[in-house]
């Protein structure tokens, strides 16, 4: 199978910027970090147990590991989460504003009245009016293609990477 680190940067739109995706990359050097250490654990030599004071946490209550690199891929992800997320909302957003003028543009189309005569020149310019509201429509549709088809690629890396986590750190597994 295709690494799909590789096939991500191969499926990547060209009109959305590179930083716009998730970086798999990095959260899976994190992980290859993770895999070479140990957990936090309590220390078998000393084995100091409190039952009044609980293992540290970070702000979402996580334990903390002593190396960091656990807490790196929890930050790590959330932030791609919140980037993705920033990204697709302001397409959704043009997309709906996009769909929003058009529908205007065809309601105005449809109700175009014409006078007694028929004139040659009306029908032509209400074809060319309505060639480009097909045009403005198919462009829409494309644009909602290539933002469906950036969410599915970065939702399977979210999900591979997710995957790649539990499978190298059973013991903090995100499932």
């Amino acid at each position: 199978m295709v690494e799909f680190g590789r096939r991500l940067a191969e499926n990547r739109a060209p009109e959305y910027p590179p930083d716009a995706y998730m970086d798999y990359d990095r959260l899976k050097e994190i992980i290859e970090v993770m895999k070479g250490k140990k957990l936090a654990r309590i220390d078998s030599t000393t084995r100091e147990v409190s039952l009044s004071a609980p293992p540290p946490t970070n702000a979402v209550g996580r334990q903390l590991t002593s190396d960091g690199s656990e807490e790196d891929f929890y930050s790590c992800i959330d932030a791609q989460l919140v980037t993705v997320e920033a990204f697709t909302l302001q397409k959704v957003t043009e997309l709906r504003a996009n769909i929003a003028s058009l529908e205007k543009e065809v309601a105005n189309l449809g109700s175009i009245d014409h006078d007694d005569d028929d004139d040659d020149d009306d029908d032509d310019d209400d074809e060319e009016v309505a060639e480009r509201v097909r045009e403005k429509a198919d462009d829409a549709a494309k644009d909602f293609l290539i933002l469906e088809k950036y969410v599915n690629i970065n939702f399977m890396g979210f999900h591979k990477i997710l995957k790649k986590h539990d499978k190298n750190s059973p013991s903090r597994a995100c499932k």
